[in-house]
Order: C-alpha cells, then structure tokens, then sequence
C-alpha cells in the first residue's frame, strides 16, 4: 500500500511539473518583442554589415599583402598576414561573415519583399548579393553560389568562377529590371548608402555590370 501510494505521489508530482513549465513557458513569451524582423530593419544591418567587412577584415589582408601597409618590428597585431603565412585559417573570418552575415540578410530580404511586392527593396538586394558575390570569388575562386544560403544543403556545390560571372550579370538584371522610381515603396533611412533613391541603385547596378564584364574583357573577351 506504501509503495502505490509513493507511486502515484511521484506521477502526479510530474505531471503537476510538466503542466507548470508548460504555463511557464506560454507566460514567458513576450508580447511586446517581434519574432520576425521587417526588411526595413534587415536592410541596414546587410549594408552596415556589408561595408564593416569589406573596409576591415579584407582591408587588412588587401592592406598588408598589397604592401599598402606595413608594421613595426615591435607590432603584436597581425604579425602572420604581415610576414605573408597564409595558412587555411587565413580567410576563415571574412568568407564565415558574409555567407553568414549580410548574403543571408539580403535573402531574406528578397524572399519577403517578393511575397509582398515591394521591388525596390528586392532590387537593392539583389544587386547587393551581386556586388558580395563578386568580391567573393575575386578573391577565393570557385565558392558556392547557385546552391548558397539553402539551410538544407549544409554542403553546397563550388562553381566555377566562370559560372559565378555569367550568374552575376543575371542577378544584376533582375535588380535593375525591379528598381520603379517613381514608386512611393522605397527605403528612406533604412537605405545607409543611397538613401531611397532608386536612380542612384540604378546606376550602382550598372556601374557594377560594367565592372563584371571589364574583370573578363582579357579572358573572355567574346563575353565582355
């Protein structure tokens, strides 16, 4: 009788337990805190975050190793980029940050900007993975990009540089072809670099698909 009794003390006991934490956990969400950021949010982090990497981490390595830069013998920092020691750990930093960081804020922004039709927004994205894109595989070579930012593939196909440039120039007329000037639905303060106005996104665009079949006039040619 003793042992049945402990029994059904030690079951209610739990389920009493089991029951509160879920109250708890249902009392515990905040109302007040969003769990979905908006684009207008998103998009200066992506440009913000975009522009830190490229005007830090890559500036040190561009900086050092283009002899821009140089140290003191009694320098402490970056005494391995300084002596040139690549080692595989060299571009851990930049490639994590930009896959991680402002390519996947630009995804997000174009998947939600193209259920709800706010284009101006997707073209600011797209042009933006476009730009990251390219630095990317100017420096590195082959890097996942047709495959990119799926989180069910955590091992994306590498494409060729080849491949890279020729889906560069697509992502970049799809901006273009979304940029609507005269569209009220445009970033204002959200937008770090341009403030809102689409004729200057447009000219960024081309300016950078100038750019992209200028890096190819001596190696494709028939291309550029």
């Amino acid at each position: 009788m003793l042992k049945r009794s402990a029994i059904l003390f030690l079951c209610t006991g739990f389920l009493l337990s089991v029951s509160s934490c879920k109250k708890a956990l249902d009392i515990n969400v905040d109302p007040n805190n969003s769990t979905q950021a908006t684009i207008d949010l998103v998009l200066p982090a992506a440009l913000g975050y975009t522009a830190y990497n490229m005007g830090n981490p890559y500036q040190i390595l561009g900086g050092l190793w283009g002899q821009f830069w140089t140290q003191g013998p009694t320098a402490s920092q970056y005494k391995a980029l300084d002596q040139y020691v690549v080692t595989s750990t060299s571009y851990n930093i930049q490639w994590q940050s930009l896959y991680s960081g402002p390519l996947e804020d630009l995804k997000y922004i174009i998947d939600d900007a193209t259920a709800n039709s706010r284009g101006n927004y997707a073209a600011i994205a797209k042009l933006m993975q476009a730009y990251i894109y390219q630095y990317l595989t100017d420096i590195h070579g082959d890097i996942p990009f047709s495959e990119a930012l799926n989180p069910s593939n955590p091992t994306p196909h590498f494409d060729t540089q080849e491949q890279v440039y020729d889906g560069l120039i697509t992502l970049v007329d799809e901006g273009l072809a979304l940029i609507n000037e005269g569209s009220n639905d445009h970033p204002a303060a959200d937008d770090l670099y341009y403030g809102g106005d689409m004729s200057l996104w447009k000219k960024f665009g081309n300016t950078l698909k100038l750019r992209i079949f200028l890096r190819q006039a001596y190696i494709r040619p028939a291309v550029a």
